[in-house]
């Protein structure tokens, strides 16, 4: 699907009623966010992180279902590749 550009749009999905199981902050002004979501059905847990987003998922998003736009990525920050999700926007289910 790559490369991204002004043609090819790089692809943004929707996902399906995930519950948000906790959020940290990072980064020098603690703007930006990770959460983890957990799909029961699929028995999975996926880390997403949201840039410049802190203010937009706060702690009260944890503990509920929301649905969650992302681009996935690859991350192999600390040498062992993962899926990783780039919030783009997350909304209550």
């Amino acid at each position: 699907m790559q490369p991204f550009g002004p043609g090819n749009p790089e692809p943004l999905f929707a996902s399906p009623p995930v519950a948000a199981v906790s959020r940290r902050t990072f980064g020098g002004g603690g703007d930006n966010v990770v959460v983890s979501f957990r799909d029961e059905a699929a028995g999975l847990t996926l880390r997403g992180k949201g840039w410049r987003m802190a203010a937009q998922i706060g702690e009260a998003m944890v503990g509920r279902s929301v649905r969650v736009a992302f681009t996935p990525r690859l991350d192999a920050y600390d040498g062992l590749p993962r899926i990783e999700l780039r919030l783009k926007d997350l909304k209550d289910a």
